[in-house]
C-alpha cells in the first residue's frame, strides 16, 4: 500500500475548498466523477508527483441485477500525474483475477468504474469505463480485493467480511486513514443505492 503523506494545516484545508469547489457528476449515472462520491479528507502527493491510484468504491451485491451483472469497483486517482491502467490487474479471493486488456487512463482527482458488465441496460445502470466480465467475482461476504500495477507490484487492497447492504456500495471517505478493511473508519456505506 501507498504510505499516507503527510500535509500542513493551511494545504490541507485549500485541498478541502478545491475538491468541495471542483464540479462532479455521477459515473454511474452518466457523467465522468472527478473524485469520489463523497468529500475525501485531504491527503495529498507533492505537486508533479506520479499517480496514486486506490480502490475507493466497492459494489459486491447490487440488487435489482444479479451479482454476474451488478458488481463493479471505482478506482481513484489521488496523485499528481495520469495513470495508464492496460496490464494492471484485479483479483479477489475466490477468482483468477483480471489484467486490463486496453487502455484506461485515470486524471489525477478523477475516477473511473470498472464492472464486471459494462452494459448500463441490463447492469441496474451503471456507467462503466471498463468491463472486466467474469475473471473478477466479489463475495457478498467475506472476500478481499487486490489492485496490481503492470510490474506485479500490490498498489492498493481492501478486505470486508459482510456486505454493506443490498444494493449499496462501500464507498472511501479519508484516503488518509487506514483503507484495508471496509469496516475502518475511512470507509462509509454509500448514501446512494444502486441497481434498485
Amino acid at each position: 500500500m501507498t504510505p499516507d503523506l503527510a500535509v500542513s494545516p493551511l494545504l490541507a484545508l485549500l485541498l478541502a475548498a478545491a475538491y468541495e469547489a471542483a464540479p462532479r457528476s455521477d459515473t454511474a449515472h452518466g457523467g465522468v466523477r472527478e473524485g469520489p462520491r463523497a468529500p475525501v479528507a485531504a491527503v495529498a502527493d507533492a505537486p508533479g508527483a506520479g499517480p496514486r491510484i486506490v480502490v475507493s468504491e466497492v459494489m459486491p451485491d447490487p440488487q435489482a441485477v444479479p451479482d454476474e451483472a451488478g458488481e463493479w469497483i471505482e478506482l481513484y486517482n489521488a496523485g499528481g500525474a495520469p495513470a495508464e491502467l492496460r496490464g494492471w490487474r484485479l483479483a479477489s479471493r475466490s477468482d483468477p483475477g483480471h489484467t486490463v486488456s486496453r487502455s484506461l487512463v485515470v486524471r489525477p482527482g478523477a475516477a473511473v468504474v470498472l464492472a464486471r458488465n459494462g452494459d448500463a441496460g441490463a447492469n441496474g445502470g451503471v456507467r462503466a469505463d471498463y468491463a472486466y466480465g467474469g475473471d473478477l467475482t466479489l463475495a457478498n461476504g467475506s472476500d478481499w480485493l487486490v489492485l496490481r500495477d503492470a510490474r506485479g507490484a500490490v498498489v492498493d487492497s481492501v478486505g470486508w467480511s459482510s456486505p454493506p447492504r443490498r444494493g449499496a456500495s462501500w464507498a472511501l471517505r479519508d484516503l488518509g486513514g487506514e483503507r484495508a478493511d471496509v469496516a475502518g473508519a475511512a470507509w462509509a456505506v454509500s448514501e446512494e443505492s444502486f441497481g434498485r
